[in-house]
């Protein structure tokens, strides 16, 4: 903007630390005076920046932070906009309390009030692409473009930060980031420097929208109070929309729960933790990722966890591919309960993640005469999936299928039992036999077994063309 118009221009920036001073920020335009009296010292920066009377319309002044301006200084801001001797371009940040004569300049029409929105995605990619001098990913810009909130200071410090790291790199022509995005020392230190000026209730607020984002309106008004959401909410640090028929809280800019949550210490996050396990356990469990979030709270909080809900959220995890996060779930019930339901659970996890000799030594550990046909069955179908396709051990395996056929006698489980029998037979080198244990366990309509059939007189046929 200061660009844009003739003349000298003379930048000044509020900070707190010369919010204390009576002109602190103009300190280096008009110099010392030694006189403590507010109209005098008034008067004589006036005559010190318009060299001693002299109106000089071609000047800009440029005021960076303007909300942090002292009384005096925002006074005589105020005045020079009402003589119009200056042309004055000033900055105040969304959400901080600003001084009255600050916000007269544009209440009263001295100044024109521009709003400036967050960038958007197009406009964020097309800041970033202009300072790397080359196309980025879409995956990284979205990335990039939602951890800044669209906010241009905090894309520069993600981007300056990112190449600090080495995690935004250039391959094939295109800028890549892989992993978090980092955030420099400097943004860490600005973002610190507001957070110390929230008050305590929106900060705890805050830090429990850091554990759980995003989180119904009514759970954090429940839990933090709801005239600390709301203020939370004015000074622009969360954004409330509706999410299929219910409101919901998330950051407006997701860097500060990265910083907030460093901020808390682990007593703490347990606590606050539990505090959302309590409120969210008192309404329904509405679906997997449901399940997943409160079972991971619980597991981290200073509450006791169930174990059938760390077993079912274990299951959800895995079931979506987030099988680490189903390992350490799954672990956790079993360690809690011992049971094959958990073993089974974790020896899944741990096979997918190519520990097998790990998830054999679990499942070994339990005795058939201990298991219920159907837990017998899944102890059978996991071991022989692990021995056969992990391990490389087919007689074990075949050693555990011809457990099965001897101990299940429950009429909906034989076809299943048959139906993994299909599957070890193709990978024998006996293809006929597959395909005509398949056969008959298509016949059965049980899915469980059916999918297994498939598999293996799928294969069969396939090899034998």
């Amino acid at each position: 903007a200061t660009e844009s118009l003739p003349g000298e221009v003379r930048w000044v920036a509020g900070t707190e630390s010369a919010r204390s001073i009576p002109l602190g920020v103009f300190a280096h335009l008009v110099g010392a005076s030694t006189s403590r009296d507010p109209v005098t010292l008034l008067s004589t920066a006036r005559q010190a920046l318009i060299h001693d009377g002299d109106t000089n319309q071609d000047m800009v002044i440029g005021v960076d932070d303007a909300h942090l301006l002292d009384q005096l200084s925002a006074t005589f801001l105020h005045q020079l906009a009402l003589d119009r001797v200056v042309n004055i371009v000033a900055t105040v940040r969304s959400g901080e309390t600003v001084p009255d004569a600050i916000t007269s300049l544009w209440k009263d029409g001295h100044l024109l009030r521009l709003e400036l929105m967050p960038f958007t995605r197009e406009q964020s990619i097309e800041l970033v692409e202009s300072v790397l001098d080359g196309p980025l990913e879409g995956l990284s810009a979205d990335m990039i473009w939602e951890a800044s909130g669209g906010n241009a200071l905090f894309v520069r410090h993600l981007v300056e930060g990112a190449l600090e790291a080495g995690t935004l790199r250039r391959s094939g022509g295109v800028w890549q980031l892989r992993g978090r995005a980092a955030i420099t020392s400097e943004l860490a230190s600005l973002l610190e420097t507001r957070i110390e000026k929230i008050p305590p209730d929106v900060l705890q607020a805050l830090q429990l929208l850091t554990f759980c984002e995003p989180l119904d309106l009514d759970v954090l008004c429940a839990l933090a109070g709801e005239n600390a959401v709301e203020e939370a909410e004015r000074r622009g640090l969360v954004r409330i929309a509706e999410e299929r028929h219910h409101l919901d809280v998330r950051y407006t800019h997701p860097l500060f729960a990265e910083v907030i949550r460093r901020r808390v210490g682990r007593a703490a996050g347990r606590r606050l933790r539990g505090k959302l396990v309590q409120e969210l356990s008192n309404g329904p469990v509405t679906g997997a990722a449901h399940r997943i979030r409160l079972a991971e709270l619980a597991l981290d909080s200073d509450r006791s966890v169930d174990p059938a809900l760390l077993a079912s959220a274990a299951a959800d995890a895995i079931g979506l591919a987030n099988v680490p996060l189903g390992e350490r779930l799954a672990r956790a019930a079993f360690e809690e309960t011992g049971d094959f339901g958990a073993a089974d659970l974790l020896a899944r996890a741990l096979l997918w993640q190519g520990h097998a000799a790990e998830a054999e030594a679990l499942l070994l550990a339990f005795s058939p005469d201990s298991l219920t046909q159907a837990q017998l069955v899944r102890w059978g179908t996991s071991r022989i999936a692990n021995l056969f396709w992990a391990l490389g051990d087919s007689e074990k395996a075949d050693d555990v299928l011809a457990v099965l056929r001897e101990r299940v006698t429950q009429p909906s489980l034989l076809p299943v039992v048959e139906g993994i029998g299909s599957v070890c037979a193709v990978f024998e080198n006996r293809p006929q036999e597959a395909v005509d244990a398949a056969c008959v366990v298509l016949a059965s309509e049980r899915p469980w077994a059916v999918e297994w059939a498939f598999f293996g007189g799928g294969l069969a046929l396939a090899l034998m063309g």
